[in-house]
Formats: structure tokens, sequence, C-alpha cells
């Protein structure tokens, strides 16, 4: 199935309360959801802070295929790159530990 098609059905009944779900702090599990499905990649936007997927070189999020405004960074660069930044974006928005 092509992502942009299982996004769709994904949230078929509640659109608007998946995306807002999937774009207001939880992007990172969605990003999630379509690497396993399509082993993808996982990349983050730090200005936007947002993490998105990366398959077959196009990027897709809750709302589907997007085009980055901003660097898309592989999230496994990212944790070399910036270990104290990814440790406090893991801490503050992967396992809410400051909510």
């Amino acid at each position: 199935m092509k992502v942009d098609k299982f996004i769709e059905k994904f949230k078929f009944i509640h659109k608007q309360e998946l995306e807002e779900v999937f774009t207001e702090g939880n992007c990172y599990y969605f990003a999630i959801i379509l690497k396993d499905v399509y082993a993808g990649e996982i990349y983050y936007l730090p200005i936007e802070n947002h993490f998105i997927c990366k398959i077959e070189n196009k990027f897709y999020d809750i709302t589907g295929k997007i085009e980055p405004q901003e660097k898309a960074y592989s999230w496994n660069y990212y944790k070399k790159k910036y270990p104290m930044e990814s440790d406090r974006i893991k801490r503050d928005c992967i396992n809410f530990e400051t909510r």
C-alpha cells in the first residue's frame, strides 16, 4: 500500500484529532509507525521540533507527504552530532518526562 493511502486509512475516522495528536507532541511515535511499516528512517527538524519519516527519498508525517522548510537531519546522525540537545529532546518529546 502506498504511504499516502496508508496515512489516509490510518486517520479515517478521527482525522482532525489524530493530526492534532501526532503534530502536537507525539510526532516521533507516528514516525516510528511509518518506519516500521515501510522500512523508513526517522528524521528530525530542529527548528520546527518535529519528527518525520523518510521513505524512498520522500518525507512524511501524519499530514501526508511533506516538503520540509528546513534541513532535515537523520535522527541517528543528530543524536551523534548533538548529544546534549538530543538527550533533552528525548527527555521532553519522546519520554514526556517534563509533562
